[in-house]
């Protein structure tokens, strides 16, 4: 099972991984910054 994973893992190579992973962490991280300054506590 493992093996099977890490196989899927190593199709995929990390720069693509990076381009799909980083952009939405930094959308979301906007996305809560601009809730955070539209709704102060």
């Amino acid at each position: 099972m493992v093996k099977i994973k890490l196989g899927a893992f190593n199709h995929v190579s990390y720069p693509q991984m990076a381009s799909i992973l980083i952009p939405t962490q930094v959308a979301s991280m906007i996305q809560a910054s601009n809730s955070n300054s539209a709704h102060p506590q």
